[in-house]
């Protein structure tokens, strides 16, 4: 299986129709809705639950290589909205030189003309923050697969606006044409990956193209979030070590640089509890996984987040 950006989605469904500018009265109800940044028209599909409290929290979901807008309802996070009162947006990324969706993280060399999703993410968190009173320091993004890249590219340079960032599956970057800037700001992070996984591997690799580790990428944040250095491996030879999960505290802002091996797991997105072990490529598993930090994916990252909003 060639490995360029095939970082797969099932469910997904790509679904780019007539849209306009949000409704920001409409409750318990998606709808899609467009941005035009530089003459270019975006869109993102919009879920603003029936409990919407005063100064909500948004949640902004990140699809994967070959997905669409509608992955994260797929992936249980409409679901998770309603049950919480949280506003979640999903936006649509643009295709690359092969028609595949994707985004410009770093370095994505799949684009001739990358197109600025950066812009478009920092535009479409001011359109619901001001359409709909959110609490500026409870705006959070989570993404899977390339979307977890673009996710940490999010993290590097939104951070004053961003609260908190959780890449599933993703690193820090793919290819060559570094180095990747300095954050523009702490922001808190979880990441989590497959010791299993074979798309996105957990201890980065070498060719067809270089791409970043866990290590690389858990040391590029705490040292970005002048962080206390927590120096035990993430991987050794190629492979995880015994060091399954990892803290990085006393970080400037009091922001929280968390890790998470998904011992046993592959290139998914977990909707299944994950504190029974060994670990299975259907079931994966992880010691630190208890009630207080969440079970399931969703679970762990909106737990995280509700935990971890901008001081």
């Amino acid at each position: 299986m060639q490995r360029v950006i095939i970082l797969l989605v099932v469910f997904s469904v790509v679904v780019v129709g007539a849209a306009g500018a949000c409704d920001f009265t409409i409750r318990g109800k998606s709808q899609t809705c467009t941005i035009t940044l530089n003459g270019v028209s975006r869109q993102y599909m919009l879920y603003i639950p029936s409990n919407l409290p005063s100064a909500p929290s948004l949640v902004l979901y990140l699809h994967g290589a070959h997905g669409g807008m509608y992955e994260g309802g797929n992936m249980g996070w409409t679901t998770k909205a309603s049950q919480m009162g949280f506003i979640v947006a999903y936006p649509q990324g643009l295709p690359n030189n092969s028609g595949i969706t994707s985004w410009n993280l770093y370095f994505n060399y799949t684009y001739t003309n990358p197109p600025d999703d950066v812009g478009f993410i920092k535009a479409l968190i001011q359109a619901v923050e001001l359409g709909l009173s959110v609490d500026s320091h409870k705006v959070f993004v989570t993404g899977f697969s390339l979307g977890a890249f673009m996710t940490n590219r999010v993290g590097v340079e939104l951070g004053a606006l961003v609260a908190a960032i959780a890449p599933m599956a993703g690193e820090l970057w793919m290819n060559t044409g570094g180095p990747v800037p300095k954050a523009a700001a702490p922001i808190s992070v979880l990441l989590m990956n497959g010791g299993g996984d074979a798309s996105v591997p957990y201890c980065g690799m070498t060719t067809p193209y270089p791409e970043a580790s866990e290590d690389d990428t858990f040391n590029y944040w705490q040292t970005q979030n002048v962080c206390k250095q927590t120096t035990a491996a993430l991987c050794s030879g190629g492979k995880p070590t015994t060091t399954s999960s990892k803290t990085a505290t006393g970080c400037s802002s009091s922001v929280v640089v968390q890790q998470y091996e998904l011992i046993g797991g592959i290139h998914k997105w977990y909707t299944v509890n994950m504190n029974v072990p060994p670990g299975t490529s259907t079931q994966p598993y992880n010691s630190k996984f208890t009630s207080s930090t969440g079970l399931t994916t969703n679970d762990i990252i909106w737990d995280f987040f509700a935990a971890h909003p901008k001081p």
